[in-house]
């Protein structure tokens, strides 16, 4: 590791140079977040997946890989213990409410909920690359419509600021729904961590 960080210190950067519209091969988007308080209740976790999660999604939606197979969540309590799990969802999608449901339910499964939750992440892998096979137990109709809503909340975010449309949920927190989550950064810092 020590010749790598010479060389990178030094500007010796041996990475070959992609052109622009070379396809990265792209693994899985993902998103994380240390929270300003513990997190003591279900309602709270669930709060931060959504916010987290919806981040997720629009990143998906953005990337053109298609719908998302798996999800993973870590868990980081306030002693710094670290879970994590990763799950297949029933049916892949790119839908953010999908997305947080899973992840809550890899969340309850996983984290036996001794200590308060002070961190926490979502990831999304295994992309179908826009070749979905249909299910015949499933709402095509409704699947449609649901995506077609976030694909239009996509829109609007883009236009006015990722704050236009917010999940009531998240509303109850008043630091939460001034939180700005968008392509992985926290675009506000300050009024989340107080500063």
């Amino acid at each position: 590791m020590g010749n790598y960080l010479y060389a990178f210190a030094n500007g010796q950067d041996q990475t070959p140079v992609y052109r622009r519209e070379e396809e990265q091969n792209i693994k899985s988007i993902g998103n994380s977040l240390t929270c300003y308080r513990d997190l003591k209740t279900d309602e709270d976790v669930y709060m931060l997946l959504l916010l987290l999660s919806d981040s997720v999604a629009a990143r998906l939606r953005e990337s053109g890989l298609g719908k998302a197979k798996t999800v993973h969540v870590s868990v980081t309590d306030n002693a710094l213990a670290v879970y994590g799990k990763r799950g297949k969802m029933p049916l892949p999608s790119k839908v953010s409410a999908d997305i947080s449901d899973f992840a809550f339910s890899l969340y309850k499964a996983v984290y036996p909920g001794i200590l308060p939750v002070r961190a926490l992440g979502v990831s999304v892998s295994g992309f179908t690359g826009g070749n979905d096979q249909m299910n015949i137990f499933t709402d095509i109709l409704g699947e449609n419509k649901r995506e077609r809503m976030e694909e239009t909340v996509d829109k609007l975010r883009a236009r006015y600021g990722n704050n236009i449309i917010q999940r009531a949920t998240v509303l109850k927190d008043a630091r939460l729904k001034d939180l700005d989550i968008k392509g992985g950064h926290v675009i506000h810092p300050e009024n989340f961590f107080g500063k």
